[in-house]
């Protein structure tokens, strides 16, 4: 069970039969009287937006949505058949209850079935999905207004509207959120069979233009962005690289300071192999005969001699 006073954007409840998804809500605590909670809910299987005031204290059960993850397959006739990814079962979906966008959907995208108490009531589709342009008026060279746009039809069969540019064959990124709003907007406008030159009419009609023209700027921006994304792997690739490299010169470094060296014992002649710390301290004691003796390293050669091999040169016995 869940309290109003415990809502908060996305949370599900039951209330008379009904599945009601949190948009919004407000804690209202007038000067007068008890303190209630305003709330905007969707019903998530139809789709209906209410406005309802309830007590803080008012009790409801919680709603759990299931949202397994498939692969649309193919449609047959009044059914859409996806796979289920992880069981590879075939699960076929009436095409009631499938939302209007699904025209934009290809087979095998992968998508979300949403489903309460094992009935699937909804289908999630990818938000941004790339389509080719299979039919539309030929494009002009230069013309890249994206406030003008015509009409257009996708591999799916779907009707669009594009900027003036595109051509048949090129590929673009729908934005499945605005595409939604303009075609819930021309279902109401056909179910509640408004006059497209009435009034209401002609604001419907211009809002699903508007709508349209967001979703072709969204595109625009996105593809932008996505040569932005290709620029930055090309970078970060190149950093690797870079860090590899120095990652190598760094283990070269390492293997310079393991050198080792060779010293002979003026006393006894036995020759002894030390490493680089050892004979920079410049003092060593001959493991054979115990003579303590100091060393000092021989003189750079010049850049035009050749490379003599490390070397140490004996001073004295202690």
């Amino acid at each position: 069970m869940i309290s109003a006073g415990e809502f908060r954007n996305g949370v599900t409840f039951e209330q008379d039969g009904q599945v009601l998804q949190v948009v919004e809500f407000q804690h209202v605590k007038p000067g007068k009287g008890a303190a209630f909670v305003r709330t905007k809910t969707k019903n998530v299987i139809t789709g209906a937006v209410t406005e309802t005031s309830y007590n803080p204290t008012a009790k409801f059960p919680q709603a759990f949505i299931e949202r397994k993850e498939v692969t649309y397959s193919y449609e047959d006739g009044d059914l859409y058949h996806f796979m289920d990814n992880e069981t590879y079962d075939d699960i076929p979906v009436n095409a009631a209850d499938v939302p209007e966008n699904f025209k934009f959907c290809k087979e095998n995208e992968v998508c979300k079935l949403l489903s309460y108490k094992g009935k699937v009531f909804s289908v999630e589709i990818p938000n941004f999905i790339e389509l080719e342009i299979t039919e539309t008026e030929p494009g002009f060279k230069g013309n890249t207004a994206t406030n003008t746009l015509k009409p257009a039809k996708v591999e799916t069969g779907a009707e669009i509207r594009v900027p003036l540019f595109i051509n048949e064959g090129e590929v673009k990124a729908m934005a499945m959120d605005l595409n939604a709003k303009a075609a819930y907007i021309r279902g109401l406008m056909t179910g509640m069979e408004f006059d497209p030159n009435s009034k209401n009419g002609r604001i419907i009609s211009a809002m699903m233009d508007l709508l349209e023209e967001m979703a072709a700027t969204v595109t625009e921006h996105d593809n932008a962005l996505d040569q932005v994304y290709d620029e930055l792997d090309a970078m970060d690739e190149d950093m690797d690289d870079l860090t590899s490299a120095l990652f190598d010169l760094d283990e070269d470094e390492e293997e310079d300071d393991d050198a080792e060296y060779e010293v002979t014992c003026p006393n006894c002649g036995v020759v002894t192999t030390v490493d680089e710390d050892t004979l920079m301290n410049r003092e060593l004691v001959c493991p054979n005969c115990g003579a303590a003796f100091d060393i000092e390293l021989a003189p750079e050669e010049e850049e035009d001699e050749p490379a003599k091999p490390d070397t140490a040169t004996e001073i004295k016995i202690d």
